[in-house]
């Protein structure tokens, strides 16, 4: 779909239509998985690092949830990657491999020779999509995290977008859906 104004890359997908594209079925629907992202935060407030001000040098962290993506995760990678640089953005890329049976993480290996600012962790065993996202938010390092689906479905153009206006707005936290 194009972009619009109230798009922002960090987004639940409608998954009616990824089941009926291959027959794929989620575990979960889009707002179980937003409802316990939301119950963690609560459960997990003393964890979470305040920001009382944002300023123009503000860490990004892009928390990557990949369970077998070895089709996409590299374009996904080098894509955040060489538009991150080009915007001159601090950064980390944080992959969350959700124990993947393919190669995934032997192109998580490759890829970290290249792109210092990447680094995965392993996640066995597999525990879905929920866990992973927050496994990565126990593990990032940034001042501000998001959350970027594995499959190059969301554009790196996009987060910069919506990175740059949280910070000129000063918002504490961005939700979307597309």
């Amino acid at each position: 779909p194009e972009t619009r104004s109230g798009d922002i890359p960090l987004y639940i997908s409608d998954c009616t239509k990824v089941e009926l594209a291959n027959g794929w079925k989620p575990r979960h629907q889009p707002e179980e998985i937003i409802d316990e992202i939301v119950q963690w935060i609560s459960d997990n407030k003393n964890s979470l690092r305040p920001v009382l001000c944002w300023a123009n040098n503000v860490k990004l962290s892009a928390i990557i949830p990949a369970h077998n993506e070895e089709g996409s995760i590299a374009e996904t990678v080098r894509g955040l990657y060489a538009t991150l640089e080009e915007e001159k953005i601090d950064y980390e890329i944080l992959v969350v491999n959700d124990h993947s049976s393919d190669h995934t993480e032997a192109i998580l290996l490759e890829l970290e020779t290249h792109i210092p600012k990447l680094r995965h962790i392993n996640n066995p065993p597999p525990n879905g999509f929920g866990y992973a996202v927050r496994c990565g938010l126990d593990n990032f390092s940034g001042d501000c995290v998001a959350v970027v689906m594995a499959d190059a479905s969301d554009l790196p153009s996009d987060l910069v977008k919506f990175y740059r206006k949280m910070i000129q707005g000063n918002y504490d936290a961005v939700f979307g859906s597309r």
